[in-house]
């Protein structure tokens, strides 16, 4: 007898909102709707350290009374009710959630003497920073969460961008694109400044705390400093051809690796060369520095090297393989690394110890083009150009997921 008075009930429900059988069937909460499946729809979620919010698609129905919102997190069973929000609510924020664990959510719309069914579930892994993503081919620029795996959002500020550095303390970012522009763009993804005279800008590199923003330009032959206002500081010419460029926190100055030249070069924050180490490396193509240690790391070929701050060199592990791309984890020294495995477009990701153990090994990336370590959590996000994806990485190699939206990206940066 419960069972047939819930089903009248739910058919009164319909009825008396609705009207007709023929309208019944387009409702978004009509169980035979083939889009919904009669629950609610367009769950969207993002996390802001330990904030997560949560969206959905509001329902513009007489009769409406709410929404419940159930949520699991890591290590319970069953989702249980956390909140109740109004009829004109779209969204709800869950406060204090613990880094690292992830959460997931679901809601169901209220009537008087009817509760639909659940939607699908969303969930999400809140941490301390975001990252930011550039797509050279479809010109796509996104702030992802913590986990690698939402949006805030994707826009098209840019052509060409190849190239991101984040600000921390802001929360916004700054894109070269390559057809001559430096841009910032906010935290929801507005331009809030256009810098244009560049002529073939590839790398950018931010120091927050001195307000300068470090760009290789002119065919890569040359390093050109703004100020957050836009000013061209000064310029640093007599490179061969710039392959990166790796900010110093302690001194404001920047490593450069010339990949013609066969160097790598520091340059102070005025702009002077003030330290070059020459006729060590074969092919430095990309660096990054690690500053608890004040050393750079510099994938030269097929090894890795260390540089310290006073020009010092010294081999760390020679992997046989060409080293494409080296990020330092910030926390430990340890360095994440992209290398070509065969044909130079499949691509596996390493991650080496300060010593130069290979502590894990991770497969299937194609045409990869950068990656970022995560000192917090030991991991890193790899930018999967060729397979059109942004792929997390634990601390000991397991593919945490990924997120498959782009068309080719390029570049990541953490926030």
């Amino acid at each position: 007898m419960r069972v047939w008075t819930t089903i009248l009930g739910f058919v009164v429900f319909l009825g008396g909102i609705w009207g007709c059988s023929q309208r019944e069937r387009l409702n978004p909460l009509d169980p035979n709707n083939p889009e919904t499946g009669g629950r609610p729809t367009g769950l969207w979620v993002v996390s802001e350290k330990h904030e997560v919010t949560l969206s959905w698609d509001p329902l513009s129905l007489e009769g409406v009374l709410g929404y419940n919102v159930y949520r699991r997190q890591e290590g319970e069973e069953a989702f249980r009710i956390v909140d109740f929000a109004s009829a004109e609510s779209s969204s709800f924020q869950d406060p204090d959630l613990p880094y690292d664990q992830r959460v997931a959510y679901r809601i169901s719309a209220v009537a008087s003497e009817y509760e639909s069914p659940l939607s699908d579930s969303v969930s999400i892994t809140p941490g301390p920073n975001n990252y930011w993503m550039v797509d050279y081919y479809s010109g796509v620029i996104a702030r992802l969460t913590y986990d690698g795996l939402h949006t805030f959002f994707q826009t098209q500020q840019t052509l060409l961008p190849v190239a991101v550095a984040a600000d921390s303390t802001t929360g916004t970012a700054w894109i070269v694109d390559a057809i001559g522009y430096l841009v910032r763009i906010s935290d929801d993804g507005q331009p809030l400044l256009w810098i244009d005279g560049l002529t073939d800008p590839a790398h950018v590199a931010l120091d927050p705390l001195g307000g300068v923003v470090w760009v290789s330009d002119d065919s890569r032959t040359c390093i050109a400093r703004y100020d957050t206002m836009g000013n061209l500081l000064g310029l640093t010419e007599g490179f061969g051809e710039i392959s990166d460029i790796s900010w110093v926190e302690q001194s404001g100055g920047c490593w450069v690796a010339d990949v013609e030249g066969k160097d790598v070069v520091f340059v102070s924050s005025s702009g002077d060369r003030e330290v070059e180490v020459e006729e060590v490396f074969e092919y430095p193509r990309a660096i990054s520095y690690y500053p608890s240690g004040e050393w750079l790391w510099v994938a030269d070929s097929l090894r890795l090297a260390r540089v310290w701050n006073d020009g010092t060199t010294e081999e760390v592990v020679t992997l046989n393989q060409l080293v494409l791309s080296v990020s330092a984890d910030q926390t430990t020294g340890d360095c994440w690394v992209i290398i070509a495995t065969g044909d130079e477009d499949e691509n596996a990701v390493l991650k080496i110890s300060a010593n130069g153990e290979v502590l894990t090994r991770v497969e299937g990336f194609y045409f990869a083009q950068s990656l970022v370590a995560n000192g917090f959590n030991g991991g890193c996000l790899v930018a999967d150009t060729g397979n059109g994806r942004i792929v997390r990485v634990s601390q000991d190699g397991d593919v945490l997921g990924s997120l498959g939206d782009f068309y080719g990206p390029w570049d990541v940066a953490i926030e």
